[in-house]
């Protein structure tokens, strides 16, 4: 399962059949091999390797026609897109693990693995708490980097669990803390040092004295929010959509932020994090987490990998330690890397996610772009027991 094929595309054994049907699920799951035949030619950054698996037709989601054209060439791009971590929310994956036999295999899956991985930087085992009482979440007094583990393993899961149910990416596209699982899920570093690297980026990350505020306007009016404030130590950290930007600086100076949100009339809420990140003060911070990261080898990805910091994909001679490390000081723009990745075809957006933050403003950037969070979206056409995926029908 060390794998670094792109997780949609290397078939699984006999002996791990789902428990959901009697024969082996989709092409589009769990690796389980290491052997080099397994690791496919890495595409040009604007056109994701071919993969024989059907995409979203009738056998898959007839709720989900709406979303393409009966035209083939028309036929959608599908996109998985890894969300940051102001989203997050163990207690949607529970749910979604107990009730969908689909996701519930991807789990059993993905979590065994990443606790594996992350035993001996001192996280705690996750998998239990898939099966704990509801609200039950990772602990506050957990160790640093457990509760980014919590996400990434989350990530993943979904992402392999749309594989699995016959709607794996053509593209891959990473907000934030996001890229690490979607460059993961792309085979440019395996699950398990996935999983390490979501530990050296909150472990090299200044805790405890500042953080992020999301604000209830567009980028423009962020910017111009930003200049009456007048403090150099707040910085537009991300944009993630027409009406919604997110802010960050110190403790104090954001104390400031939401006195003058206040005052203007502005929605505003703290993000529950105790750090900042997408500063431009965070040099330092960024250099730690590269150097820590050149510990795991990276290839170059299966699949095309957007990245919401640089506006652009990953590219194949690209130093992916250096550019990854980067996402530290840069601005997270949503909707830049979301046209450039959707501009050539129409798109269906999936949120590898427990939420929708990521996805929720698509449609309003270009008429042929639809959206759909798996987790958070009650009614998406997961297959039910005992359903074929789409391959094997």
């Amino acid at each position: 399962m060390n794998s670094s094929a792109p997780l949609c595309r290397t078939p699984m054994t006999s002996s791990q059949h789902s428990p959901w049907t009697a024969r082996p699920p989709t092409r589009c799951s769990w690796p389980t091999t290491t052997s080099k035949s397994s690791v496919r030619p890495a595409p040009s950054p604007d056109r994701a390797a071919p993969c024989t698996h059907p995409r979203v037709d009738e056998r898959v989601a007839p709720q989900e026609a709406d979303m393409r054209s009966d035209a083939p060439a028309n036929k959608p791009t599908v996109m998985h897109v890894f969300p940051g971590q102001g989203d997050f929310s163990l207690d949607a994956l529970r749910k979604a693990v107990q009730a969908r036999p689909v996701v519930n295999a991807a789990a059993r899956r993905v979590f065994p693995e990443v606790d594996a991985a992350v035993a001996d930087l001192g996280i705690p085992a996750l998998e239990p708490l898939l099966w704990a009482p509801a609200q039950q979440n990772v602990p506050a007094s957990a160790p640093p980097g457990t509760a980014q583990v919590a996400l990434y393993a989350a990530c993943v899961t979904v992402h392999v669990a749309l594989c699995q149910a016959g709607l794996p990416p053509d593209r891959l596209a990473g907000v934030s803390f996001g890229e690490i699982p979607a460059l993961a899920a792309a085979g440019a570093f395996t699950v398990a040092d996935g999983a390490r690297i979501a530990v050296a980026l909150a472990r090299a990350l200044p805790r405890n004295t500042s953080g992020m505020v999301w604000l209830g306007v567009g980028e423009k009016d962020a910017i111009r929010f930003l200049a009456e404030l007048g403090d150099e130590r707040v910085a537009l950290g991300c944009v993630n959509g027409p009406d919604q930007c997110v802010v960050a600086g110190t403790s104090a100076a954001l104390m400031a932020v939401q006195q003058l949100a206040k005052h203007r009339g502005l929605a505003s809420g703290r993000i529950k994090l105790p750090y900042y990140a997408h500063h431009p003060e965070l040099a330092a911070a960024a250099a730690e987490f590269e150097s820590a990261v050149r510990a795991y080898p990276a290839r170059p990805p299966g699949l095309a990998v957007f990245s919401a910091a640089h506006g652009r994909a990953y590219r194949q001679d690209e130093d992916i330690h250096h550019t990854l490390a980067q996402v530290i000081t840069r601005t997270a723009h949503v909707p830049r890397v979301i046209a450039a990745a959707c501009a050539d075809r129409p798109a269906l957006l999936l949120e590898a996610g427990t939420g929708a933050s990521a996805t929720q403003s698509a449609p309003q950037l270009s008429t042929g772009i639809r959206a759909r969070a798996p987790l958070a979206d009650e009614d998406f056409p997961w297959p039910a027991p005992g359903q074929l995926p789409a391959a094997e029908s």
